[in-house]
């Protein structure tokens, strides 16, 4: 911990949360996160990542993340933890609201490891808000483990 002003930084306030430098730890994020966003001085676009968890329970379409207007999604990688062991297929879908499969239809998340996707509709960009969504389909419905995450690099424009 670095002593500033007789206060050692980081610490938690009365609402228990960080403070670095005499500000909020949020703070620091909203200061980083607009640096992209018109502040003076600013030349360099900012990448963003959204993560989401895949779990073998969830077969539901789920949100990633809401893009804002005028976000660019430049990549989607997807990383499998835990294998998903249904005894059918276990493929995912990555897409937006009304067509899951946008991005990536099918993708085998049986294994582990990193997947190689064919992503033919990135970069692309959105004039309004728009929900990334996943959806994972185990053809036989019993698979009894499995996990992934789901990473989207995008920048606000």
């Amino acid at each position: 911990m670095e002593k500033f002003r007789n206060i050692e930084y980081p610490y938690k306030n009365e609402n228990d949360t960080f403070i670095i430098r005499g500000l909020q730890a949020n703070q620091l994020v909203d200061a980083v996160n607009n640096l992209g966003d018109g502040a003076v001085g600013a030349t360099d676009t900012i990448i963003y990542i959204a993560t989401a968890e895949v779990l073998y329970s969830n077969t539901n379409q789920t949100t990633i993340i809401t893009l804002p207007a005028d976000a660019i999604i430049w990549d989607i990688d997807v990383e499998v933890i835990t294998a998903f062991t249904g005894t059918g297929t276990d493929l995912l879908d990555i897409g937006i609201n009304g067509e899951v499969d946008r991005y990536e239809a099918d993708l085998d998340i049986s294994a582990t490891g990193f997947k190689t996707m064919t992503l033919t509709e990135i970069p692309e960009r959105f004039a309004g808000g728009t929900n990334v969504v996943f959806q994972y389909a185990d053809a036989n419905a019993d698979a009894g483990a499995g996990q992934a995450y789901i990473h989207i690099r995008y920048s606000r424009h």
